[in-house]
């Protein structure tokens, strides 16, 4: 008869005592902390024995041999693969050993064989790391790490055929993988039927008819939309029922076999139970990431991160002539900073992440140890260090461990609150700090600084805005545009009044033709003539070189963007120009049409620059 698993638990740590200590004093001392700390005991426990590193050897020794599993002289031959989080929100290591699939989760109480468990990954690159996160776990001693490894019943799981319901996610998941879009919207009018509007690049394009009718129905007789909205609702473990925010991941079989997950959010839009409904779907996915090489960047933005010009690149001349005018402002690509505080900012689905990411993975392999927080973890990049943040480890937590373990570089989420951007300007201390903001330009990044840093009566830190900008070396923004078919489109003359407008020096840009199907490019709808693929339009300001001008209260958006052209700065104007020249090879990328909208404010300081001249 086996022994509860409480009477186990304390065996173990009794074991452990009298292994890591032959001093009957020291012995007693360490199990009157048990009896009185409980799980706690690791933490005070640490601190009372001289030999730390040997405290832990012995302590892995005890724990890491459950069920003769994995023993202490195992853990030098160890490849960490993955960290593994089960349906429960509870971490795992998945371990290659002797030829078995080990699952160990960091509660180092419990190890467990679990071939069922459904992954969603997190990349740890170094052996190292895997023991400090062991030792986390352990000195933390919380009561949530310490429960049973589950995993996630099959009627959680979606099948095809299993139900008309399943069917219509199915069908949406794959919908989406055609579309190339980052996620989607369902979302009901009325309380009559549903519609489903995806985001492709940064355009939200209504899908509905591709799935035919989805009338909601009433609570006597259910229709395709409430089916839908009802078994995404049961599958990622919400209730339909609850008129609250409620998150979960959807676990789905595609008709090829595979594991699929989507992360869900819904949230109710209206009161009662007949009230609308909006459910949002992001599809975790291990592929689809771009090298820097092949994003299309501008080939100055791609020296401004780099510090060189990209292979291939077209003949920069032209603009090394002009960088010669401002050597004094641009002595360091991102890369080759050490100590500073670099955004990536744009709109939702605006490439931010991918970019991000890029920037880590160079500086990692350039010898930096990147720590990357994230929330949620949706794609896994080799070299860096990722965790995610959730609600038992919160940014907060995290920014702490940060502080404590003194990584080189960190990779911080989002700033989207004051003490957000206070911790990440402390954190810029000896260290690049790379983060995102949500604008809709470079230049505007101290306008959403200052309203997040106002106090609780609304005013303004001066002090804090001036150490923000003082911080500060390059600042991104990106919007994402849907590239024109090279097969169906055709040149056609620059518009004069256009062209002068923005100082552009090209004669030919691309006009979206009818669409011929050849590849990705659709024949019909509002993409006609456009393919699945985004290309990037993207500015770099270099902070230093405009500080002065940021730190004036009295600024506009448009003083800044002057000063930007002025100082020979990258902005939307001379990337549009790049992307749109149909005389260059390769170009021709995008048309006049989608990339308009963005250039509004680059016209209005063309001509005051004009104006003032």
């Amino acid at each position: 008869m086996k022994s509860p698993p409480k009477l186990q638990s304390q065996d173990r740590v009794l074991r452990f005592i009298k292994q890591v200590s032959t001093d009957v004093v020291e012995q007693q001392t360490l199990e009157a902390l048990y009896d009185a700390n409980g799980t706690r005991f690791f933490a005070f426990a640490a601190q009372n024995v001289v030999d730390e590193e040997f405290f832990w050897r012995q302590c892995s020794e005890v724990f890491f041999s459950v069920n003769g599993v994995l023993g202490p002289r195992d853990i030098d031959q160890i490849d960490v693969q993955q960290i593994e989080k089960n349906w429960a929100s509870l971490g795992h290591i998945v371990l290659p050993l002797r030829g078995r699939r080990t699952v160990l989760t960091v509660s180092p109480l419990t190890v467990a064989e679990q071939s069922e468990l459904q992954p969603l990954n997190v990349y740890v690159p170094e052996r190292l790391e895997f023991f400090n996160l062991l030792r986390r776990q352990i000195a933390i001693g919380s009561q949530s790490t310490l429960n049973a490894t589950s995993t996630k019943s099959e009627d959680k799981i979606i099948h095809w055929t299993q139900s008309p319901a399943d069917n219509l996610i199915i069908q949406l998941y794959e919908i989406l993988l055609a579309y190339e879009a980052s996620d989607v919207r369902l979302f009901t009018r009325g309380g009559r039927c549903a519609h489903v509007a995806a985001h492709i690049g940064e355009e939200r394009v209504l899908i509905s008819g591709e799935f035919g009718e989805l009338e909601w129905g009433s609570l006597e007789q259910e229709g395709p939309g409430r089916q839908m909205f009802a078994r995404l609702a049961s599958a990622s473990d919400c209730e339909i029922s609850q008129r609250k925010i409620q998150y979960g991941n959807v676990t789905l079989i595609d008709r090829n076999g595979g594991l699929q997950t989507m992360r869900l959010v819904m949230a109710p839009l209206g009161p009662s139970d007949g009230g609308d409904w909006e459910i949002g779907l992001r599809i975790i996915s291990q592929v689809g990431f771009i090298p820097l090489d092949r994003m299309n960047l501008h080939p100055r933005i791609y020296r401004s991160i780099t510090g060189q010009w990209p292979a291939g690149a077209e003949s920069p001349r032209d603009v090394l002539s002009e960088m010669e005018q401002i050597a004094d402002t641009e002595m360091l690509g991102l890369l080759d900073l050490e100590t500073s505080i670099s955004m990536v900012t744009g709109s939702m689905n605006s490439g931010k992440s991918m970019l991000l990411q890029n920037i880590g993975l160079l500086r990692a392999r350039r010898g930096h140890h990147v720590h990357s927080f994230e929330n949620p973890i949706e794609r896994l990049v080799e070299g860096i260090f990722q965790y995610e943040v959730s609600e038992q480890n919160d940014w907060e937590g995290w920014s702490r461990f940060a502080t404590r373990n003194d990584p080189g570089d960190i990779i911080f989420g989002e700033i989207n609150d004051r003490s957000t951007a206070l911790r990440i300007l402390g954190f810029a201390n000896g260290k690049l700090v790379l983060t995102t903001l949500h604008t809709n330009r470079a230049v505007r990044f101290v306008e959403r600084l200052r309203n997040l840093l106002r106090d609780s009566t609304g005013q303004e830190n001066h002090s804090q805005i001036a150490s923000f900008v003082s911080t500060m070396g390059y600042v991104f923004c990106q919007r994402l545009l849907p590239k024109v078919c090279p097969h169906c489109s055709h040149p056609s003359p620059v518009t004069a009044r256009i062209g002068e407008a923005l100082q552009w020096r090209i004669r030919y840009w691309r006009v979206a033709g009818p669409g011929c199907g050849r590849g990705t490019c659709r024949t019909e709808g509002p993409m006609q003539g456009y393919l699945a693929d985004r290309i990037p339009l993207t500015e770099a300001i270099y902070i230093p070189a405009l500080a002065e001008v940021f730190l004036r209260g009295d600024v506009t958006v448009f003083d800044l963007l002057c000063a930007a052209e002025q100082r020979h700065q990258q902005t939307y104007r001379r990337s549009a120009e790049w992307l749109l020249d149909a005389e260059r090879p390769h170009g021709g990328m995008t048309t006049w049409d989608k990339i308009a909208p963005h250039l509004q404010e680059d016209r209005q300081t063309m001509r005051l620059l004009e104006s003032r001249s």
